[in-house]
């Protein structure tokens, strides 16, 4: 398969004067410039336009107007009566009129970024390839890797007409996996929002396809496929491929910030750390969706207090989402002070194998080792049992050992004398009557008992040393020593109780995998638990904010990944901030072009969630850890801004920023008709 190309098809946007819209000169005439989505203006064409462009007679004699025909275009929006439509309808308006698509998208950013992303893109690309619609981009073939440069040599592109370029191989997409050459899908559509909420001119942008064959049999047996029908290739061949094509555009285009977006995470994160600072590269997936997790974090932080270094992190998940949240997060605890091997410390990886412990041979993946807990520390920990289900835990428990940590037990920590601080109110827990059960004094003010149980079971633990007694009354056999040697998995009941989480993390996809056991655990060990049940769309939440609040008797700080309207309980209504990676990386970009960064630094990143969280107000009972998504554009100023003044506060920006401020304005392309003038 050769390299293929659709090239740019509009000419440079010509000021006309200082501060002027400026305007397109082109020789396209007729209907080669209605054909031409970035200079066809529909009925818009004035008069003029139409004469010297060869329009007369070609469009309705009406002249209209973008407003007109922005608002008549969200009226057949509206119409349309599912997502997979109304994503059909606006990728169909983006390949006729780019300004109208644009616009249109610009004013109702909330409600239509599902439709050009996310789950909905995964639909279309389900069948993209048995629909007959405008290719875009730069499709490049692991099978011709001398190719690259000519096709992007295609495009008649000079090396400062390119900002942003956006490569997927498409085998990790949200919603279906493995989509092959449809993932196209994925660059396209994250472009739009790129412009959209963060001004990149459309015009200097690239799409980029990289095709390594694809691991699902059913499109390699399509005789309509088109792409390479072979499985994906790996290893080296795949790593040299990959250097060519960094490489190659960077020095063809060396303004432009190379993302790469739904690689596979062990490729997305060797990759990452390969190039971050050699060139301008970024991966919304893991350093944007790790990001966009710190500014709900910092907002968290700022009511409880403490720093980010202090946190014992609990994630569920520990895919592509979920590493890049920690190798993130990580980063960012060193630049507190941690050791690299110290922060490494601070999590606790939960996948569907299990905590990730060092001694799990193949299950554990090359990019899970920085996380895999010592086999030692968890010797005594309880294990999953065949069934799927935990068995019952060791009477007794190994504490943390982590001081300085909120909620964190200090010093010799004796069970039966524990106290837990609520506010300005202390409640103590001891044996229970018969001297062998450790109860609790519910939180909830009603002076109910509640034993010291694993979350996840509906049991308690009488111990004699060899049985328990479960609270259905059903007994089972438990030997002490015995259940030590297990090898089975430890799951997230076992992790929360061992380590006492001040955050929780989910990107497990498991709709209530965060059971009310679970969180009441952890809620008894901290004042303010940050919950994160980051699946989306909202049906597989790991938990819902609503539970979440009441479980924790409204202390919980939560953002989630899905939409969820406001809870109110006990009078104060908890609005719920989502994680919508396209509040961060519209901004990041723009702040990399405007500044021109040598490369995409960690304190880049930090300073993107630290304008996020200050846009919050957050010392407000209830209010939201993160801003909405109404405003983007405006979102995408202030961390645009930031993200300039950290590189240059790091010596990392190449262009002189007199006026930060006023250089990310000026840098924003906006939807609006340009004359269009006839060469």
């Amino acid at each position: 398969m050769q390299q293929k190309v659709v090239p740019l098809l509009v000419p440079p946007l010509r000021k006309t004067q200082p501060g002027g819209m400026g305007s397109h000169v082109t020789k396209k005439r007729g209907m080669a410039v209605l054909t031409t989505p970035l200079l066809n203006k529909g009925s818009a064409f004035t008069v003029e336009e139409r004469q010297s462009l060869g329009l007369t007679g070609l469009l309705p004699p009406v002249i209209s107007t973008l407003e007109t025909q922005v608002a008549s275009a969200y009226l057949q929006y509206q119409r349309l009566p599912d997502a997979l439509g109304k994503n059909i309808y606006l990728t169909a308006l983006h390949d006729r009129n780019e300004v109208l698509f644009f616009r249109l998208l610009s004013e109702h950013l909330r409600e239509m970024v599902p439709i050009v992303n996310d789950r909905t893109v995964g639909l279309a690309m389900e069948q993209y390839h048995h629909e007959c619609r405008r290719p875009r981009g730069v499709y490049l073939s692991i099978n011709d890797p001398e190719g690259i440069e000519a096709a992007f040599r295609n495009l008649d592109s000079g090396p400062d007409d390119i900002d942003l370029i956006l490569a997927t191989d498409a085998e990790q997409i949200f919603g279906i996996g493995d989509w092959g050459v449809g993932g196209i899908e994925i660059a396209i559509g994250k472009l739009a929002i790129y412009t959209a909420a963060g001004g990149i001119d459309p015009a200097r942008v690239i799409p980029v396809m990289i095709d390594v064959g694809t691991n699902r049999e059913s499109l390699r047996n399509d005789a309509m496929y088109p792409g390479n029908r072979h499985a994906r290739i790996r290893g080296q061949r795949y790593d040299t491929f990959i250097d060519s094509y960094v490489k190659t555009v960077a020095r063809l285009f060396p303004r432009a910030l190379l993302q790469f977006e739904d690689f596979a995470p062990g490729n997305a994160r060797r990759i990452v750390d390969k190039y971050r600072t050699q060139f301008r590269t970024f991966s919304d997936d893991l350093q944007g969706t790790g990001a966009i997790a710190l500014a709900a974090m910092v907002s968290a932080m700022r009511v409880c207090g403490t720093p980010l270094r202090n946190q014992r992190v609990v994630i569920l998940g520990a895919g592509t989402a979920g590493i890049g949240i920690a190798d993130f997060i990580r980063d960012v605890m060193v630049r507190e002070g941690l050791t690299p091997e110290a922060a490494s410390r601070r999590f606790w990886c939960v996948d569907a194998d299990g905590l990730l412990v060092d001694d799990m041979g193949d299950q554990l993946r090359d990019y899970h080792e920085t996380y895999a807990r010592p086999a030692a520390e968890v010797k005594g920990w309880r294990r999953m049992e065949a069934a799927g289900k935990e068995s019952l835990r060791p009477a007794g428990r190994k504490e943390p050992g982590l001081d300085g940590v909120q909620g964190a037990p200090r010093g010799n920590f004796d069970r039966r004398q524990a106290v837990r601080r609520d506010g300005d109110r202390e409640q103590s827990f001891g044996s229970s009557a018969d001297g062998d059960v450790s109860a609790r004094v519910a939180a909830d003010g009603k002076g109910l008992a509640r034993h010291a149980v694993q979350p996840s079971e509906a049991a308690f633990t009488v111990s004699d040393g060899k049985r328990s007694a479960r609270a259905d009354g059903k007994q089972s056999l438990r030997d002490d020593s015995a259940s030590a040697g297990n090898t089975g998995p430890i799951g997230l009941a076992e992790v929360v109780h061992q380590v006492w989480p001040t955050m929780l993390i989910g990107t497990s996809g498991q709709a209530g995998a965060f059971t009310e056991a679970i969180i009441r655990e952890m809620a008894w060990h901290t004042d303010r638990p940050i919950i994160l049940p980051l699946s989306s769309p909202s049906a597989l939440a790991e938990a819902t904010p609503a539970d979440l609040i009441a479980w924790t008797d409204g202390r919980a700080l939560i953002a989630t990944g899905g939409s969820f309207t406001p809870v109110t309980y006990k009078g104060i209504t908890h609005v719920i901030g989502q994680l919508n990676n396209a509040m961060l990386y519209p901004g990041v970009g723009l702040g990399s072009v405007v500044s021109r960064a040598r490369y995409i630094s960690v304190g880049m990143l930090v300073a993107a969630a630290n304008a996020l969280s200050s846009l919050v107000a957050v010392r407000l009972a209830g209010a939201t850890l993160l801003p909405h998504i109404e405003d983007l554009r405006s979102v995408t100023v202030t961390v645009a801004v930031a993200v300039a003044e950290a590189a240059v506060q790091e010596g990392l920006a190449t262009a002189k920023l007199a006026d930060i401020v006023q250089q990310v304005e000026d840098a924003m392309w906006r939807p609006e008709y340009h004359q269009i003038e006839a060469s």
